[in-house]
């Protein structure tokens, strides 16, 4: 799985930053206290093992994949994701972008999460690509800057933007 554009190394600082942010969205989410949702805890029984697809509604570039192993152990620690791409990966519609399985009380109370957050951070990547690609191909030689500019609540530095072939804006930030 090779990737198509420079990344940015997920490093010890965008880990950190996550699981701040993280921890306010699954709180926004499940509420304070609540492990699972009420309508989860009424139909699911627990226990009951489960597997849910995470494919592409559209084409676009995925970006966001190493937020999912925090975002899981954060949910269950037996929730596993397997990617059956990079970040950085085209894709076209209805790709097949992982496989997400474990307990299936933990897959629902994950999933929005997952998804939201998969869904900005490729939407970001997928449009600076098409940017990329819009100004390469009239222009030899020409680049695309990446900004990573505060997005509201709390994404301070989302990446995804250089994920997909923008160069880094600001030299105070580190090379894509």
């Amino acid at each position: 799985m090779a990737r198509e554009f420079p990344q940015i190394d997920w490093d010890d600082r965008l880990a950190a930053d996550w699981r701040r942010l993280l921890a306010i969205a699954i709180e926004e989410d499940l509420g304070p206290d609540e492990p699972d949702d009420l309508t989860t805890a009424a139909v699911v029984p627990a226990g009951v093992p489960g597997q849910a697809a995470v494919v592409a509604r559209r084409p676009g570039v995925v970006a966001g994949l190493p937020t999912v192993p925090i975002t899981l152990a954060a949910i269950d620690p037996a929730l596993e994701f397997r990617a059956t791409v990079d970040d950085g990966h085209r894709v076209t519609s209805g790709s097949h972008v992982g496989l997400l399985t474990g307990p299936a009380r933990a897959i629902l109370a994950a999933e929005r999460l997952l998804l939201n957050t998969l869904g900005r951070l490729s939407g970001i990547a997928s449009l600076t690509a098409n940017y990329v690609d819009a100004v390469a191909a009239p222009r030899r030689g020409s680049t695309t800057r990446a900004k990573r500019r505060p997005a509201g609540g709390g994404w301070r530095s989302t990446p995804s933007g250089a994920a997909a072939g923008g160069i880094t804006a600001r030299r105070s930030l580190p090379p894509c």
